[in-house]
């Protein structure tokens, strides 16, 4: 499977009210205005 990125930012905060995110990118340049991928991750802590 060959798949792209583009790159990867931080959500810092997210403005509800005002629809907005705020966030952290390693890159100085604009992000992409139309497509940002959104998903989550789940820390599972388990002693080994």
């Amino acid at each position: 499977m060959i798949t792209n990125i583009i790159g990867f930012i931080c959500i810092t905060a997210v403005d509800m009210d005002l629809q907005t995110v705020t966030v952290l990118s390693p890159q100085p340049s604009p992000l992409p205005k139309r497509i940002l991928l959104m998903g989550n991750i789940r820390l599972s802590e388990r002693n080994l």
